[in-house]
C-alpha cells in the first residue's frame, strides 16, 4: 500500500485550534451528494470510474476548520486500479468557470488560508484505501474557513476502475482516521479566543441508506454499493421459509426464536440486506453474503392480544427476483387467568378438642386452559393437600388447631401461575371455640430407693399442667413427715421438686401421696402424686466360690491359676481391695466395684508333706454419697487348700537284657553294633551309669555320641551303641555281665539292673580245595530268609564255573557277587 505523508505544518496549525469539545444543537453533516457511476439505489455500474462527490452541510451556525478522513474498500473481494481525491468546486456556485476567481478546482481550499491539503495515505485500489481533507483558515476573516451556511460539494473521490473484474461484488465508503490529521472533525470558535471540536454526522448517499459493519478483516464498512455489470448473467435471489408463524401468550415468555436461508439459486455468493420495520421483531442480522441463515426474533413486551402482520425485506442489488419478503404472523393470545372456587372457607373448632374436617376447593383457568400453579399459605395452622399442579385440579385445606387459644382466625391461600399474572386467592376462616379445662400431673408415681442410716436420695420432680397446655392456678397438700416439697402452689405448666428426708426410718417400705388441686379446673379438679419409699440394708460383698483346693507333690513348685466372681447385695457398684493377701498370691487387679471377675495366681514350693490353707481378704468401705453416707464395712476371705503329698516313684526300663554278636577269628563281629536304651516316660532326667566287668570284658565297649567309653553316664531318656570287638580273640564264647544304676531315688527300684553282652567268636575252616560254602541260617516260619552262598577258591584264578542246584521250589537265586 503507498502513502503519502503530510507536511507536518498542517497538523500543527490544525492543532492549534483544537479544543475542548462542547455539545452543540448540530454538528453538521457529511454526507455523498451524487456518484458519477450511479445506476440507480445502491447499484453502480461495472467497468467505469466510481466519484463519489462529498457534500459538507455546516448547520452548526458557526464558521470551522475541518479535518476528514475516507476509507474506501469491498467486503467481497472487489478490486479497483487507484483512489483520488480531489476540488471539484461547488455544484451550486453560479459563477462560471471561464472567471479565474472562480476556478472549480482551487474554488473550496482557497477558503482555508493557513492549512489547505488533500493526502492519500492508501490509494492502489487493493484491500483498504484512504484520503483525506485538512483545511484551516483565519477565524477573524469572514471570507476564510468553512462558512456557517455551506451546504454545498466539496470534493470527490474517485475508485478508478479499467475492467469489469469487480462485477458483482461491493465497493464501500465510510468516515475513517487520517494520520497525521487525526480524529474525524471540524474545528468552530462560537467566540474570540474559545475552540470546539464539533463531530460531524456521516451519511450515505440518502438519510436512510443503511451504515454497514465491516467484517472481521476491517474491511466493507460503511456505505456499500453493488458493481453491476448489465451484460453479466444476473444471479438469482431465493429465500426460504417465505412464511414464519409465531404465537405467544400475553404477558407471557417471548416465542422461540426462527430462522430463513437467504441464498443463490446457483450456490453462488451475491451480498444480501434483510430490513424490517415492525417495534415486536428484530433480525439476528441485516445483511451478508449467500448462503447464510438470518435469526428472527419476537419481544412481546408491551403488546397485546390480538393477531399482528408484518414482513422482511430481503433485497441484493442486480440479483433476479430481488427483493423478495418473508411474511410473519404474530399470534398473541389473551393471557390466562386463574380461577379458585369457593373464594372462602369456614372451619369451626373446640379448644383442645378434634381438628375439623377437611375442606377443598377447585383451580381452573377462566378459558379451560391446562395450565401449572403453584398454591401457597404461610399459616402455622393451615396446610395444604399439595402446593402445585396443573388446572383443572382440587387443593384440600387441612386445619390443625393444636396450640390455639379461643379466637377467629383468617389467612388466605394464594394461587400464582408462571403462564400468567393474574392469580386469584381462597379466604380460609377458622373460629376455635372454649374448651373446660383439665387438670394432670405427670408421674403418678414417684419412687425412692435409700440404705438403712444413710444419706437422703436424689429429690425427683413432677409435672403439673392444664391438659392442653392453658395456665391455670394449683395448690399442693401433703402430710407425710418424710416428704418435702419445692413450692406449696404455683401455675401451669409447672414442676415441683420432691425431696425425701430418711432421719431415723428404718428398712422397709413406705406410701404416701400429694393431693393437687386447681380452683380454675372445670374438668378432673384433683390429682394424685403417689410417693413410694424403698428402705434397703447395708450392701455386703458376695464371692462366687470361697473355698479352692488343689494337690502338689512334696518338693516340686506348684503353679495354681483360678478365678471368683465378686458380687454385692443391694445392687452393684460397691468398691472393694486386696487385702491380707498370703505371700505367693498375685491379682488381675488390686480393687475395683462389683460387679467383677478377679483372676489370681499362687505360686509356692512346700518342702512337707500336710494340708496348707493359704488365703486373702476381699473388704469393702462404702463412700460417703456413694452406696450408703454411713461407712458401712463388709468382707469375705478367699482361701486355696493345697495337699502336699508324697511323690510316686519314677518308672524306669532297659531295652535290652540280652545282646549278641557273632564273628569269625579275625573278622568283624555281626552286628557291627546294637543300640541300647535306658527310657523314663516321663523324662524325669535321672542320671544313669552303666557298667561292665572290669576284668574279661576288654571286647566290650560303649559308643555315646563320637564318645567310645568304658563306662558311660547318661540321663534318662538315652540311647548309646554297645559295640564287641573280636580283635585278638581265639575261637570261643565270651559274655560280659554288665548293669545299669542310678543312686536317684526318684526311680523305682531296683536302681541297679542287669543286661548281658555275648560275643560268639567261630572258627575259620580253610578249605584243601576249591569249595562251596554255604551258610546256616535260622529261620522264622512264613518269613523269608537270605542263605549267604561263597565259593572259597585254593589256588588263584582267572574264571570260575559253578553249578547250583536246589531241590526245594522254596528257594531262588537272588544275587551273585
Amino acid at each position: 500500500m503507498k502513502r503519502v505523508l503530510l507536511l507536518a505544518v498542517f497538523l500543527c496549525v490544525l492543532g492549534l485550534y483544537v479544543g475542548t469539545s462542547d455539545v452543540l444543537a448540530q454538528n453538521g453533516i457529511v454526507s455523498i451528494r451524487t456518484i458519477n457511476g450511479l445506476v440507480s439505489g445502491d447499484t453502480v455500474m461495472a467497468g467505469q470510474p466510481l466519484k463519489f462527490f462529498i457534500n459538507f452541510n455546516n448547520n452548526s451556525t458557526k464558521k470551522a476548520d475541518v479535518s476528514n478522513g475516507y476509507q474506501l474498500s469491498s467486503p467481497d473481494g472487489a478490486v479497483w486500479d487507484s483512489t483520488t481525491i480531489d476540488s471539484i468546486g461547488p455544484i451550486n456556485d453560479g459563477g462560471t468557470p471561464e472567471d479565474p476567481s472562480d476556478d472549480y478546482s482551487i474554488w473550496f481550499m482557497n477558503r482555508f488560508d493557513i492549512a489547505a491539503a488533500f493526502q492519500k495515505f492508501s490509494a492502489d485500489g487493493v484491500g483498504a484505501d484512504t484520503v483525506g481533507f485538512l483545511g484551516a483558515g483565519s477565524p477573524t476573516k469572514a471570507a476564510k474557513q468553512l462558512p456557517a451556511t455551506w451546504n454545498d460539494t466539496v470534493y470527490a473521490i474517485t475508485a478508478w476502475f479499467s475492467n469489469k473484474t469487480a462485477a458483482g461484488k461491493h465497493i464501500c465508503i465510510d468516515s475513517a482516521f487520517f494520520p497525521p490529521g487525526g480524529t474525524w472533525k471540524w474545528v468552530i470558535s462560537p467566540s474570540l479566543g474559545v475552540l470546539l471540536d464539533i463531530y460531524p454526522e456521516w451519511q450515505g448517499l440518502t438519510p436512510s441508506q443503511p451504515h454497514q459493519l465491516a467484517n472481521a478483516e476491517g474491511l466493507g464498512g460503511g456505505y456499500c454499493f453493488y458493481i453491476y455489470d448489465p451484460n453479466a448473467p444476473k444471479a438469482t435471489l431465493q429465500v426460504s421459509p417465505l412464511t414464519l408463524d409465531f404465537t405467544a401468550t400475553e404477558g407471557g415468555s417471548n416465542p422461540v426464536q426462527q430462522t430463513f436461508n437467504v441464498t443463490e439459486q446457483a450456490g453462488g455468493t451475491i451480498a444480501y440486506t434483510a430490513s424490517e420495520a415492525a417495534p415486536w421483531m428484530t433480525l439476528t442480522k441485516t445483511s451478508g453474503n449467500t448462503p447464510d441463515v438470518v435469526g428472527v426474533n419476537i419481544n412481546i413486551t408491551g403488546v397485546t392480544a390480538g393477531v399482528y402482520h408484518d414482513s422482511i425485506q430481503v433485497a441484493s442489488a442486480g440479483a433476479t427476483g430481488s427483493p423478495i419478503w418473508v411474511k410473519v404472523n404474530l399470534t398473541v393470545n389473551a393471557a390466562p387467568r386463574l380461577v379458585a372456587t369457593p373464594d372462602t372457607l369456614f372451619f369451626t373448632a373446640t379448644e383442645g378438642g378434634a381438628n375439623p374436617l377437611d375442606q377443598s376447593f377447585a383451580i381452573a383457568e377462566q378459558h379451560g386452559s391446562a395450565i401449572s400453579y403453584v398454591a401457597a399459605e404461610i399459616s402455622t395452622w393451615m396446610s395444604l393437600s399439595k402446593t402445585s399442579g396443573t388446572t383443572p385440579d382440587n387443593v384440600g385445606v387441612s386445619v390443625n388447631i393444636a396450640g390455639l387459644v379461643p379466637g377467629t382466625f383468617t389467612d388466605s391461600v394464594i394461587v400464582t401461575s408462571p403462564a400468567t399474572q393474574y392469580g386469584d386467592r381462597v379466604i380460609v376462616r377458622l373460629v376455635v371455640s372454649p374448651r373446660a379445662k383439665t387438670l394432670v400431673a405427670t408421674p403418678d408415681t414417684l419412687y425412692f430407693t435409700a440404705q438403712e442410716g444413710s444419706g437422703n436420695p436424689p429429690s425427683q420432680n413432677f409435672h403439673v399442667a392444664e391438659i392442653l397446655g392453658a395456665a391455670v392456678p394449683y395448690a399442693l397438700f401433703e402430710t407425710a413427715p418424710w416428704i418435702e416439697l419445692s413450692k406449696a402452689s404455683g401455675s401451669t405448666p409447672d414442676d415441683i421438686g420432691v425431696a425425701v428426708a430418711l432421719g431415723t426410718i428404718t428398712t422397709g417400705e413406705y406410701l404416701d401421696s400429694i393431693r393437687v388441686t386447681s380452683s380454675d379446673v372445670t374438668v378432673s379438679n384433683t390429682e394424685w402424686v403417689f410417693v413410694r419409699l424403698s428402705v434397703t440394708a447395708c450392701p455386703q460383698l458376695v464371692v462366687s466360690k470361697s473355698l479352692f483346693e488343689t494337690t502338689v507333690y512334696v518338693g516340686l513348685p506348684l503353679a495354681f491359676h483360678d478365678s471368683v466372681r465378686i458380687t454385692s447385695t443391694g445392687g452393684d457398684g460397691l468398691p472393694w481391695a486386696v487385702a491380707n493377701a498370703a505371700a505367693g498370691f498375685t491379682f488381675s487387679s488390686q480393687s475395683g466395684v462389683t460387679p467383677y471377675t478377679l483372676n489370681f495366681d499362687y505360686a509356692n514350693t512346700f518342702a512337707e508333706l500336710g494340708d496348707y490353707d493359704v488365703c486373702f481378704d476381699l473388704g469393702s468401705t462404702t463412700n460417703a454419697g456413694q452406696v450408703a453416707a454411713m461407712a458401712c464395712s463388709s468382707g469375705v476371705t478367699v482361701c486355696v487348700r493345697v495337699h502336699v503329698v508324697e511323690r510316686p516313684c519314677v518308672p524306669w526300663s532297659m531295652s535290652d537284657t540280652l545282646l549278641t554278636f557273632t564273628a569269625f577269628e579275625g573278622g568283624q563281629p555281626t552286628p557291627a553294633w546294637r543300640p541300647f536304651t535306658v527310657t523314663d516316660p516321663d523324662s524325669s532326667n535321672i542320671g544313669f551309669s552303666i557298667l561292665r566287668p572290669e576284668i574279661g570284658a576288654e571286647w566290650l565297649k560303649f559308643v555315646l555320641g563320637n564318645d567310645t567309653l568304658v563306662q558311660p553316664n547318661v540321663v534318662s531318656t538315652a540311647t548309646f551303641k554297645i559295640v564287641a570287638d573280636p580283635t585278638d580273640l581265639v575261637p570261643g564264647t565270651y559274655t560280659a555281665d554288665c548293669y545299669v544304676t542310678t543312686f536317684d531315688q526318684r526311680a523305682c527300684e531296683p536302681r541297679t539292673r542287669f543286661f548281658d553282652v555275648v560275643l560268639v567268636v567261630k572258627e575259620v575252616i580253610i578249605p584243601s580245595a576249591d569249595t562251596v560254602i554255604v551258610a546256616n541260617v535260622p529261620a522264622v516260619p512264613g518269613a523269608q530268609v537270605a542263605v549267604p552262598v561263597s565259593f572259597v577258591n585254593s589256588c588263584p584264578m582267572i574264571q570260575m564255573y559253578a553249578s547250583l542246584a536246589w531241590a526245594t521250589p522254596n528257594l531262588h537265586l537272588d544275587s551273585v557277587s
